[in-house]
């Protein structure tokens, strides 16, 4: 009995490639020499996780995740609908931002790199504006079409931000000048309408822009675009022609079967990372001009149980997840780490017993974790 050594499926006898990941079988491991490698592996990657506080914070609002800035030690959340609250790492409340005039937007998302230099703030409307700690407006951009569904992202070396709503994205440097908008394609199943844009990523060095259109219940495009030189304004045409180096219009399982509530597309070490409702695809860059079949595709969790949250650290080796299961005989929500290097499943590393709401929010690292775990109950995780 042998196995594919990338991804772990078991080969048929003189297998020259995995019918499953498409990897060419070169040094097969059996069974015996790959259990032994695993179980080392194991033991290698024992984590420390510990419970940092737990505290009823009813300003914190989970509605729009609250963003962990690792560096400054602080945790920033919508307050409400339209007030910033800062906290620091104790979960005491240091500082609250008003945003806008007098008739102000409710807020969709915000972004904050590890410093929280910047608190990029995305509003119904289609503005985004850039506060700092002090409260100190910097930045305004809009996108033309605002809607009650958006996404803001920053890179960690604070060189761009994205932003999409409904079916219209921009990209911006720091200073805020326009590098390019992107616009979603027409719809086959509406006649006269456009896709909607359902998730946004930004590699961590600020070099490439994800973004995944779709319907719910429809297959699913993804659009993946090189950063162009800065200019005033690139039009769309141009960026579909001479920066989008990969596409995929739903025709891959993987990707059609992605559940647009937590549908995610992860940039880091120039991977692709896609996670649905069960699994997790890789699809690995293999030059500059085109993106590689994927790589592999790892089933995390097997029926009934779902994939509510989940979070890749900026290295791209850890993928932080929660997990549901939601019957009439147990109700519980576990928080997992998948190895995707050595696609080690660490599973039920906390549990929650009789919960199925619980959201999570982690730093770019995965060493401190935000969870709420319901309405009066929230918990911070320092993991090592």
């Amino acid at each position: 009995m042998t196995y594919c050594p990338r991804c772990g499926t078991e080969l048929r006898a003189g297998a020259k490639f995995c019918h499953r990941c498409g990897a060419k079988i070169e040094d097969v491991l059996k069974f015996d020499e790959r259990r032994e490698e695993l179980n080392f592996q194991d033991e290698q990657l024992k984590f420390s996780i510990n419970e940092c506080w737990r505290k009823n914070i009813k300003s914190m609002n989970f509605r729009v995740l609250p963003k962990i800035a690792l560096n400054a030690e602080r945790i920033v959340s919508v307050a409400g609908m339209k007030d910033l609250h800062i906290f620091n790492f104790d979960g005491e409340l240091e500082r609250s931002i008003r945003t806008g005039g007098i008739f102000r937007e409710p807020i969709l998302d915000i972004a904050v790199p590890p410093d929280c230099s910047r608190i990029f703030v995305l509003f119904v409307d289609g503005k985004i504006k850039a506060y700092t700690m002090e409260g100190k407006e910097e930045l305004v951009v809009k996108i033309p079409m605002g809607n009650h569904f958006g996404f803001i992202r920053t890179s960690l070396n604070k060189k761009i931000f994205a932003a999409a709503l409904n079916e219209y994205g921009g990209v911006w440097d720091w200073n805020g000048n326009n590098l390019f908008w992107t616009r979603t394609r027409w719809s086959s199943i509406f006649i006269g309408g456009r896709r909607k844009y359902i998730s946004l990523s930004v590699a961590p060095d600020g070099n490439y822009v994800g973004f995944i259109e779709g319907m719910p219940g429809y297959a699913c495009a993804i659009t993946f675009i090189k950063i162009p030189p800065l200019r005033d304004l690139l039009k769309i045409k141009d960026i579909d022609h001479n920066y989008t180096i990969w596409k995929n219009l739903g025709v891959d399982f993987e990707l059609t079967d992605i559940n647009f509530t937590i549908g995610k597309m992860l940039l880091a070490n120039n991977r692709m990372v896609l996670c649905n409702e069960r699994s997790l695809c890789i699809f690995d860059k293999k030059a500059d001009t085109k993106y590689d079949k994927y790589l592999c595709n790892f089933e995390l969790v097997k029926k009934p149980e779902t994939i509510s949250h989940a979070q890749i650290t900026a290295g791209g080796r850890y993928l932080l997840y929660l997990s549901h299961l939601g019957t009439s005989r147990e109700k519980r929500t576990c928080f997992n780490i998948f190895d995707i290097n050595n696609g080690i499943n660490m599973r039920e590393l906390l549990t929650f017993p009789k919960e199925t709401s619980v959201v999570m929010t982690s730093s770019h690292d995965g060493s401190k974790v935000l969870i709420k775990v319901k309405k009066n109950d929230i918990r911070m995780y320092d993991i090592k």
